[in-house]
């Protein structure tokens, strides 16, 4: 089963793990309601909205999880966040369409686990391409 969450539920979420905090330790410490523990890693961020993911928290850390909508900017934050890819260095953007993404077949794995519904994924000569799905009527 997918679990989705929201991009900024995925941004609080990759933040922790980027951080090197153990998945038990933010399972534990949502369940316990303490999210502020977390606040010294992020001062914009608000970690009680992990709180409401609270009863499908571990599953999602350990199976992954599907972001409901993403925003361009949002994949660019998640690519560079989850897959630690940068703009002109691992991949290009042209408009709204991201090409010659490298990835390796993990990373392709996990990419198409948080992409949302509203992005496509193919795959061309140079890499992969990521295309919001209204433009692929434009």
């Amino acid at each position: 089963m997918v679990h989705k969450i929201t991009l900024m539920e995925a941004y609080l979420i990759e933040t922790l793990l980027k951080k090197d905090i153990p998945k038990e330790v933010i399972i534990t410490t949502i369940q316990n309601e303490r999210a502020e523990d977390f606040q010294h890693l992020h001062d914009q961020f608000d970690f009680t909205e992990l709180y409401q993911i609270v009863d499908i928290l571990e599953p999602i850390l350990e199976e992954g999880y599907q972001i409901k909508f993403l925003t361009l900017p949002g994949l660019i934050n998640m690519l560079q966040l989850k897959l630690k890819k940068e703009e002109n260095v691992d991949y290009n953007r042209d408009g709204n369409v991201i090409s010659k993404l490298k990835l390796d077949e993990r990373e392709k794995e996990i990419l198409q686990t948080f992409l949302s519904p509203n992005w496509t994924m193919k795959e061309d000569q140079a890499g992969t391409v990521l295309q919001p799905v209204h433009s692929l009527h434009e």
